[in-house]
């Protein structure tokens, strides 16, 4: 009954988007530190709103377009042809009709690629050839990144990368190889830094592990999925659930502005609500996945490589099982290229650790005190409201949201656990070069915010960066809505 079930991890992706220490003197002012003048790339993460397609029509339009107005009639057909067609098949095949044309032009065939003529806006020149990425007038996340980098090492040695996500990042990586030699070429120098951003940090370690980290200086991994996603690996292996408590810790916050919304929620919760309807939503899921799976997700969906690149290792043989078992040969192609993918995600720890030992400088960033969406079996973990903190601090020990390791909890290293008990990074990748910050939004770096100040403290030392160099940037930290930073008491 799980055929194709995990594919619906990417719409909940889609929807969600879309490192030896000592002791050193008080951190510098990031902008006497450039590097010697090194050239600064940014890998950006997924951009939905980024890819136009052309349907043959003659005109162009955004891959994935949601008209809310087309939405709200497609769950009124749906409803009337579940009530009063008495009909639950009818009322899901509506949806169906409607999924399938809001997400067609996003699809990739059995090979991986677009099915459609895709144009995603490239930026392949120094942003000083761009002054609409300068002007603060683009206002996404990775943009103002991108804007404050030009401020502080000149917008002729700042690039942008952007790509079309869907793609093999290890095809992408060619792209991103030829943005680092124009950059070396341009700016005169032998090495660049690299900040990379959620999806870019998989799409950095395809570069590392395609081309090599001769090139590269320094490489910081902001909110980055450098280590896989586990909304990715429970999906792909069939691992679709909703739990009750996770479902109502993610509508409470979402209320925490609003005290009349959030006493009403916590109302429901007390009298059972929340598992009652996590049971009801279950049941549906048990008899209707099947349909959605074949109707819909795998020909739409299924087929984009870069999500398999966020399947965790011990996940991988049990997601294209999930996936694809019941036509392993006709989808032999496509399975190929999730190998590669997996062998890539298999030696990605070991890369990084020879890159560090290189001289390498790295760095990561992760987020945390946020609660994952609901749906699938890992989602009692905590994060940044995108990804996993675990994850993106490539191993930390981490509480489930709302709960802490424990008062008899025993750190292997007691310096590497956070006051408030939550985190114990110990067992990171790089535990001396591993940043939490509490309560940080996806990609933080605000525009002139202290939050991008200590982004670029870490792009910019001139060594390896380490929790242990500076008082204003402990290991654990938490930010305020202006993204002012303090350390966790």
């Amino acid at each position: 009954m799980k055929r194709f079930l995990g594919i619906l991890l990417t719409a909940a992706l889609l929807f969600s988007a879309i490192v030896p220490a000592f002791a050193a003197p008080a951190a510098e002012p990031f902008s006497e530190l450039e590097n010697d003048g090194l050239p600064i790339i940014l890998v950006r993460g997924m951009d939905g709103d980024a890819l136009t397609v052309d349907p043959g029509d003659g005109t162009s339009r955004l891959a994935l377009e949601i008209d809310t107005e087309e939405l709200t009639s497609a769950l009124f057909k749906a409803f009337k042809a579940g009530l009063f067609g008495m009909s639950a098949d009818k009322a899901v095949d509506e949806l169906i009709a409607y999924a399938n044309d809001v997400c067609k032009y996003i699809a990739c065939d059995k090979t991986g690629r677009p099915v459609y003529d895709t144009t995603i806006q490239t930026y392949p020149l120094a942003l000083s050839e761009y002054p609409a990425m300068l002007d603060g007038s683009e206002g996404f996340s990775e943009s103002n990144i991108a804007r404050s980098a030009a401020e502080v090492y000149g917008a002729e040695r700042t690039y942008y990368f952007a790509y079309d996500w869907r793609e093999n990042p290890l095809d992408v990586s060619d792209d991103l190889a030829e943005m680092v030699d124009r950059a070396l070429l341009e700016s005169g120098k032998d090495k660049v830094n690299i900040v990379c951003a959620s999806l870019g940090g998989t799409e950095t370690v395809a570069y590392l592990t395609e081309y090599g980290y001769e090139k590269v200086n320094s490489c910081v991994f902001v909110s980055s999925a450098f280590s896989g996603i586990y909304l990715a690996s429970d999906m792909l292996s069939g691992r679709i659930t909703v739990d009750g408590d996770v479902l109502a810790n993610y509508v409470l916050y979402s209320m925490q502005d609003n005290a009349v919304g959030s006493f009403f929620v916590k109302a429901l919760k007390s009298v059972g609500v929340f598992n009652l309807l996590a049971r009801f939503t279950n049941s549906f899921i048990d008899k209707n996945l099947d349909k959605v799976a074949e109707g819909f997700l795998r020909d739409n969906l299924g087929y984009i490589p870069s999500f398999w690149a966020l399947v965790l290792p011990e996940d991988y043989e049990e997601a294209v099982s999930t996936v694809f078992g019941d036509d392993l040969e006709g989808n032999a192609e496509f399975i190929a290229i999730t190998e590669e993918l997996h062998q890539m995600v298999l030696g990605r720890d070991e890369l990084l650790r020879a890159a560090a030992a290189d001289g390498v400088h790295i760095a990561v960033i992760a987020g945390y005190n946020k609660p994952s969406a609901p749906g699938y079996a890992r989602s009692t973990e905590q994060g940044d409201g995108t990804l996993d903190t675990a994850l993106m601090s490539g191993g930390a020990t981490v509480a489930p949201y709302g709960k802490t390791l424990g008062d008899d909890y025993v750190a292997a290293d007691a310096s590497k656990l956070s006051p408030d008990r939550v985190i114990d990074a110990s067992a990171c990748l790089f535990p001396d070069a591993t940043w939490f910050v509490k309560d940080s939004p996806h990609v933080g770096c605000r525009y002139g915010s202290e939050y991008a100040d200590f982004l670029f403290w870490l792009v910019s030392a001139e060594g390896q960066p380490t929790v242990n160099d500076s008082p204003l940037y402990p290991q654990f930290m938490r930010t305020d809505s202006e993204q002012n930073l303090f350390p966790l008491q």
